[in-house]
């Protein structure tokens, strides 16, 4: 504790027909000084660090009621110290018995306690008065976080400032955006924005420092205002985010018409702009419909973010002419919801009469205007494009994703008339025919994107 005085005390007893009735100082023994020894040191009884004008007017220790006992001149209040140390003894002011005499006009405070003192006469003392340090120190400091704040909206935390018996310095060093704080002894915070400043302030016990924040006008970005208060110092931040843009700009999947039966089919792909941060999407409907997310493998939900790509796939129908819709759920807004539809191939029809066939040496030439160039002739061939140009993300060989049908009407299709070709070529990837089209599968481990389409020629 800090120290306000110090006295050396000559110890010596009160003697009274020959009984001793006291051991210390008072005005008719013992002596008191500044400094030791205290036998060759001026008397000094003086206070004034205590109480201005008070003089020491006894300070022993009674045999008879077993007391120690302090008085001092005057009509002196009960504060302004909180112990007295008499030699290794502590006595606190707030347990003394507290008196003010008026006829003699002199303050006494005693304890009840054994002799503090000694019994040697002409020992010398040491009594000191000290005070407890300010405790300044705040129990603690928190403030509860603003998540997903509408934006450029005003949000206000507070706390209550607790465990301190002295005024103390509240301030604000750091902060982003609109804010400021302001102290008050009651726990609910003002709107009135001309309170709410960063400039520095001082409080005590059980005030509160009301803070305000105003929300980024962006969203998932944040504001924030931190406060240190008392010393050892303690602080926190009040962060304010706003909510982040779960609305996507509007995004397409072009419908699949003509698609053979039973056959696992993929969407366009489409870049998704306009939101922030990582918003959920799924995938639900007919057709175990999955969904990749920026090339990733194919999964029923997950997250995405601003420009990353998005494809569906289902497998069509097992009947002709049915349809398999796949619905995408994708945040907020106008454009949650998005569909992939695949409709298969009608039925064949039924078969007419028969066209008799020609002979192997009838045909029509068609020849340029010079008359002898030959411009088409049975033996001319044409390259045409018998599916949709479809561009597919392959995994390795053996996974989920190694292959894709190009669905087509394969009548007349043979070896020698169709083919696929792959846009860059492509030495990994192995064509197969099957009765609705063309199954190209990976035959290698690497993962990559492929656009291809199948030609008649």
């Amino acid at each position: 504790m800090p120290q306000i005085d110090i006295k050396y005390v000559q110890v010596e007893p009160l003697t009274v027909k020959g009984n001793t009735n006291a051991w210390g100082y008072g005005t008719s023994w013992g002596d008191i000084a500044e400094t030791v020894p205290v036998q060759s040191a001026t008397t000094d009884n003086n206070l004034d660090a205590l109480y201005s004008g008070a003089d020491i007017r006894s300070l022993y220790y009674g045999t008879g009621a077993g007391e120690i006992v302090f008085q001092l001149t005057g009509n002196r209040a009960n504060s302004g110290w909180d112990s007295m140390d008499v030699g290794s003894s502590t006595y606190q002011r707030t347990s003394a018995t507290y008196s003010y005499f008026s006829g003699s006009n002199y303050t006494q405070w005693k304890w009840s306690s054994s002799n503090s003192f000694g019994t040697t006469s002409g020992a010398n003392v040491t009594v000191t008065w000290d005070t407890a340090a300010s405790d300044t120190e705040i129990d603690s400091l928190s403030f509860t976080d603003v998540t997903a704040a509408s934006p450029s909206s005003v949000n206000y935390a507070s706390d209550q400032l607790t465990g301190i018996d002295a005024t103390i310095n509240v301030t604000t060093p750091f902060g982003t955006g609109t804010r400021g704080f302001y102290i008050s002894s009651s726990a609910t915070p003002s709107t009135t924005s001309s309170l709410y400043t960063t400039a520095a302030k001082t409080a005590t016990n059980n005030q509160y420092v009301h803070c305000r924040v105003v929300a980024s006008s962006t969203p998932s970005a944040s504001t924030d205002i931190t406060i240190v208060a008392g010393s050892p110092s303690k602080s926190d931040t009040f962060n304010v985010t706003t909510a982040q843009d779960t609305s996507p700009d509007n995004y397409t999947f072009n419908n699949a018409t003509d698609v053979g039966v039973s056959t696992l089919t993929v969407s366009n792909i489409e870049t998704i702009t306009g939101i922030t941060g990582n918003v959920s999407v799924s995938v639900s409907g007919q057709g175990t419909p999955r969904i990749s997310i920026d090339g990733g493998s194919y999964v029923s939900s997950g997250t995405i973010s601003n420009n990353e790509t998005l494809q569906v796939r289902l497998t069509s129908s097992a009947s002709n002419s049915a349809t398999h819709t796949a619905t995408v759920t994708l945040g907020t807004g106008t454009y949650a919801q998005e569909t992939f539809a695949v409709t298969t191939v009608a039925a064949s029809g039924g078969g007419g009469g028969g066209i008799g066939g020609g002979s192997s040496n009838y045909g029509i030439e068609v020849y340029d205007t010079n008359g002898l160039t030959t411009v088409l002739s049975p033996s001319t061939r044409y390259v045409v494009r018998v599916t949709d140009v479809t561009t597919f993300s392959f995994t390795g060989q053996g996974t989920a994703n190694d292959d894709v049908l190009l669905t087509t009407d394969m009548t007349d299709l043979t070896t020698s008339n169709s083919d696929v070709m792959f846009l860059p070529g492509n030495l990994s990837l192995v064509v197969t025919r099957e009765s609705n089209g063309f199954r190209v599968t990976n035959g290698g481990n690497n993962s990559f994107t492929q656009t291809m389409f199948a030609v008649r020629f």
